[in-house]
């Protein structure tokens, strides 16, 4: 028997995320325990998602689709600023623990640095 490595909820492609998760929310309102979601799961996915997480999703202590956050930018003058000042003078940082990202700019005359606080917060 091959031993497969077991998948956190999170690692998954977002799509795919979602089916999974309606699948278990399903599964358990028929009255299915963890254990038996996820050989439900691994069956018709191919994928062995850990205990843990599918037992987060149906206790409602974690919803998958609270993660999903999705940026659909609007073209705009000030977008392009933005953009602009960030290739130039800025530096994005990605926390994955908590799932911040962080700006940084290093602008030394001040008058850009409000001209960019008025762009950023009309965007």
């Amino acid at each position: 028997m091959i031993k497969m490595k077991e998948i956190d909820g999170g690692k998954l492609p977002v799509d795919l995320r979602l089916k999974i998760y309606e699948y278990a929310l399903l599964l358990n309102k028929k009255g299915l325990k963890s254990s038996e979601i996820r050989n439900e799961i691994l069956k018709k996915y191919n994928l062995l998602i850990r205990k843990k997480t599918i037992y987060r999703w149906i206790t409602n202590r974690h919803k998958t689709c609270r993660q999903l956050r999705i940026f659909i930018p609007t073209p705009s003058k000030e977008l392009s600023y933005i953009i602009g000042v960030l290739f130039g003078d800025g530096t994005l940082k990605n926390e994955r623990k908590n799932y911040h990202i962080s700006l940084f700019l290093e602008l030394k005359i001040e008058i850009l640095l409000s001209i960019f606080r008025i762009k950023y917060q009309s965007c």
